[in-house]
């Protein structure tokens, strides 16, 4: 029996990879149009659904939103049923994702994009807006 490492990140990524293909194509959407939903360009969508390059959680939340998936669920592949989207929901991703990853550049972007999201959110109901506008607006000032 030969020693195989197995990378966590690769594993995570993997999974996540394909639950998104996995929804793009039960939705009936091409690459290009989830890559529209998201607000990121087709080749960036393509690396997200191949694996090539995590996407950020910003990117996934908008996912989610955009596809009408529960993110606890979408995120780790359990079930439950759809509650919708709840501020908790970005602190117990981030904090999952977070522990699966160990490098520090992950983790510290990875708070300032749950920041992000939170922020978006509060902001979109304090202000009875949408909440993707608000994302796209708050990843806007920070691009």
């Amino acid at each position: 029996m030969s020693n195989v490492d197995i990378d966590p990140q690769q594993i995570f990524l993997a999974q996540l990879s394909g639950r998104m293909r996995h929804a793009r194509q039960m939705a009936d959407k091409t690459q290009a149009e989830a890559a529209a939903l998201c607000s990121v360009s087709h080749r960036s969508y393509k690396d997200y659904e191949l694996g090539n390059r995590p996407p950020p959680i910003d990117v996934l939340m908008r996912f989610c939103v955009s596809f009408e998936l529960e993110p606890q669920s979408f995120f780790f592949g359990t079930t439950s049923t759809s509650r919708g989207f709840r501020p908790e929901d970005v602190e117990e991703i981030a904090s999952g994702v977070m522990s699966t990853f160990e490098q520090t550049s992950c983790k510290t972007e990875l708070r300032k994009r749950a920041g992000l999201v939170r922020y978006a959110w509060e902001n979109a109901q304090a202000k009875g807006r949408d909440f993707i506008e608000e994302l796209n607006e708050a990843s806007a000032l920070i691009s």
